[in-house]
């Protein structure tokens, strides 16, 4: 165990020793370390210290990052909100940076002015502030991290010119968001109607955000866009149908999440993969979670990763594994295809229709929240080979009343059949 003020000694294999002095009091400092002419690259932090209404660290270049807003304005009263003013310095240092977390889930803020000496606002920076009716982006501003305005409240958005990189959901689930435009000269994104696209050598290739606040019915995705990012549809109250043209390689998770018009989705032979990783065959659910009017997936018969029955469900290219069962389909009952091995996580969540469900005595693996919310649910059969009944299984399945579990079965969640 290291403790304050040891001194520790590396030699090497010439026989030069290296002494290095760890002061480890309520902070860590690493380095970079040069052993037998290899550099070993470290983290490196700095103490956290406070000014005023803020924690925060000094960057390896002498500029600093807040890390904590830790104001005691958010005990105003039920409704009061004020105008934040961000410090262009701390310690007498510029703040260049917004660290992680930072400002989340302030409500006490209803317009926030960020200095220009802000290049980098971080993953989360501002999630989840609720109240944030305002924002003003640094002029300065390169990196918006991932998720790092979600939640918020604002209605206009302006990109800076200097701005490079946008991570994904860095503008979702803003309800209120109607206007987005970017400043003349930034050659990395661009708006068309208020939706943001990222761009590769002046084309779009991208969509980033499309303005969830507006009340357009019905949108066509340009041709040449390549990715539709994570969360860029996410919340939408007003989209019924959106055109995905062929090109369309990647659909980011959380993509469509929440999207509560939105009843059939078209999926082009050129999409490879839907959810978290951008990797052929991968799906995530969360890319259409809680669509609550969805009936039906259309898969071009070309795809090669991903297809569709009759009624509308997702599978794989195979249908060996059950991806998706539209939760506005209105039968009582399903029989899974015999094809089936595998049922995906949260594969039939918030169908609330489904009476019964037939599972073939193949299935070997059911993935978690697989019925969640299935209200209607009455029985259920669990076919010999399945190992695992995993988290929330059948979670607020408020009607099921009989569950066969067979002797393979070896493990079951706390919270499988939760009610």
């Amino acid at each position: 165990k290291l403790r304050k003020g040891y001194i520790i000694m590396f030699k090497t294999k010439r026989g030069v020793k290296r002494a290095v002095s760890l002061l480890l009091t309520f902070c860590m400092v690493f380095s970079l370390i040069t052993v037998n002419g290899s550099t070993v690259s470290a983290k490196e932090t700095s103490c956290e210290l406070t000014e005023g209404d803020y924690n925060y660290i000094e960057l390896s270049d002498g500029t600093v990052e807040i890390t904590k807003y830790i104001s005691t304005a958010d005990n105003l009263e039920m409704g009061e909100t004020y105008e934040l003013i961000i410090p262009s310095t701390l310690g007498g240092k510029n703040v260049t940076s917004i660290g992680k977390n930072a400002f989340s889930s302030c409500r006490s803020f209803s317009s926030v002015i960020i200095p220009d000496t802000v290049t980098n606002l971080s993953d989360s920076a501002f999630i989840h502030c609720h109240e944030m009716e305002v924002v003003h982006l640094p002029a300065n501003l390169v990196t918006i991290g991932d998720s790092a305005f979600w939640d918020c409240a604002f209605t206009n958005l302006s990109i800076p010119a200097t701005v490079e990189s946008i991570g994904d959901k860095a503008f979702s689930a803003i309800d209120e968001l109607t206007n987005i435009t970017v400043a003349a000269g930034n050659t990395h994104y661009c708006t068309v109607n208020n939706v943001l696209f990222r761009m590769e050598d002046g084309v779009k290739t991208e969509l980033v955000q499309f303005p969830i606040g507006g009340t357009s019915e019905e949108y066509a995705i340009p041709s040449g866009i390549k990715k539709i990012c994570g969360g860029a549809f996410m919340s939408s109250g007003y989209l019924e149908s959106v055109t995905i043209p062929e090109g369309v390689t990647y659909i980011g998770d959380n993509a469509f999440r929440e999207c509560s018009r939105i009843e059939t989705i078209s999926i082009p032979s050129t999409v490879t993969a839907m959810g978290y990783i951008d990797y052929p065959g991968t799906f995530n659910q969360w890319t259409f979670h809680s669509c609550d009017q969805l009936t039906a997936f259309y898969v071009s018969e070309n795809n090669q990763y991903f297809s569709s029955t009759a009624n509308g469900i997702l599978f794989d290219k195979n249908k060996t594994s059950i991806l998706l069962y539209p939760c506005k389909i209105n039968n009582t009952s399903y029989t899974i295809p015999d094809t089936v091995t595998c049922i995906g996580e949260y594969a039939f969540a918030e169908n609330d229709s489904l009476v019964t469900v037939t599972i073939p005595n193949v299935v070997q693996n059911i993935g978690k929240g697989a019925f969640q919310f299935c209200y209607s649910l009455a029985s259920i059969v669990i076919p010999n080979g399945v190992k695992t009944l995993g988290y929330d299984m059948f979670y607020a399945c408020s009607s099921l009343t009989s569950a066969t579990i067979p002797s393979s079965v070896t493990e079951i969640s706390d919270s499988a059949f939760e009610a």
